[in-house]
């Protein structure tokens, strides 16, 4: 087996059985596969550097390994372990304290918008003991949405509004009290006990041009 170093000169296309990549070694211009360790794969761009290894001293049976020496994270600490696509800046960092950092690279002069997306077929869990923090201008959540626990909406602007887009109906369980300390206004009927707030009438009082007292 021997090793010589190699550097991409075109792209995998990465659709046939064995992933392949045109190289260049000792001025010569050939394909090779792609050799990754077990469970990661990347198809590396034009320009990376690497080793070529000839199975068996076969030069018809190469295997480029691509390295990230010169286009890398510096300054990890011992122990430290960082995996990414390195080119754009989109990283996952495991650092030595035990914390896990990803970063989803975010240019606009590179069209590049950073986006996360997660795909679970089955169920999400997560067990945190501390808190969860999240930042972001809107929140959405497309299903049901069910909170054992209390509900703090904590503002002090008048941004913080409970919107609802289109219509639905739900239901308070009997036993659960709910106590507003602000105001409730709305431009619809409410109705409690069968008795509507809009077209509700009191009895016993005389016709006259004099108000009722505040209810009591």
């Amino acid at each position: 087996m021997s090793a010589k170093t190699a550097k991409t000169t075109k792209a995998s296309s990465d659709n046939s059985f064995y992933p392949t990549v045109q190289i260049t070694y000792l001025k010569r211009v050939s394909d090779a596969v792609i050799g990754n360790s077990y469970g990661t794969h990347s198809n590396p761009p034009v320009g990376t550097d690497g080793l070529l290894i000839c199975t068996n001293g076969d030069e018809a049976s190469k295997v480029f390994i691509p390295l990230s020496c010169n286009n890398r994270p510096k300054g990890l600490k011992e122990g430290e372990f960082v995996c990414g696509d390195f080119q754009v800046g989109s990283i996952i960092k495991f650092d030595e304290q035990g914390n896990i950092h990803i970063t989803c690279k975010k240019d606009l002069t590179a069209d590049i918008t950073g986006n996360l997306q997660a795909t679970v077929n089955g169920t999400l869990t997560a067990d945190i003991t501390g808190n969860s923090d999240i930042t972001c201008p809107q929140t959405t959540i497309n299903g049901n949405v069910i909170i054992n626990g209390n509900l703090t909406v904590l503002s002090t602007t008048l941004l913080s509004v409970l919107s609802f887009l289109v219509g639905g109906s739900g239901t308070i369980p009997s036993g659960i009290t709910i106590d507003n300390q602000g105001t409730i206004s709305g431009t619809g009927d409410i109705k409690s006990g069968g008795v509507d707030l809009e077209t509700h009438v009191h009895g016993g009082v005389t016709s006259g041009g004099s108000n009722t007292g505040v209810p009591v």
